[in-house]
């Protein structure tokens, strides 16, 4: 098992000018789940889920924007899975469907996909116990910072 956390700037620049925003990112890799370390095995992946969150002042995140990225960020739209639901940008070593513009999920069409599974087991196991370790790494900062301030 491993979690990361770091902090990291990111600046975007266009022509009306440049925009710092800093965000709280968490890597986690897992293989204690033993459905999810065998199905890495056979399908030679990475059980990796990273997330980002924006910290400083309130952004669109906060209201549940969050993104899903693999390796790309999926494209926006009504019919992709692009939006996570979640205050946060999910990122993972998730299957994409061939035209790359969502997600492989289990379906009537696709309950012994692989890959539509490999899917479903990052987002019921690593994606929860990843989302709880972010919460709880950012209590503990804001809890530094309040007793750095008392």
């Amino acid at each position: 098992e491993v979690k990361r956390f770091y902090n990291a700037d990111i600046t975007s620049t266009n022509h009306r000018g440049s925009i710092t925003q800093s965000w709280l990112v968490h890597n986690y890799i897992s293989t204690k789940q033993e459905k999810v370390h065998s199905a890495a095995g056979c399908l030679a992946q990475i059980p990796w889920v990273g997330l980002a969150v924006p910290t400083g002042q309130i952004t669109e995140h906060a209201n549940g924007l969050g993104r899903i990225f693999c390796f790309l960020p999926l494209p926006p739209g009504e019919d992709a899975d692009s939006n996570t639901g979640l205050p946060v940008h999910v990122h993972g070593s998730f299957s994409v469907a061939d035209n790359r513009r969502s997600l492989k999920w289990p379906s009537e069409d696709r309950m012994k996909d692989e890959k539509a599974i490999w899917n479903q087991l990052l987002t019921e196991h690593l994606l929860p116990e990843a989302y709880t370790g972010l919460i709880l790494h950012s209590i503990q900062l804001q809890s530094k910072r309040a007793s750095l301030t008392a």
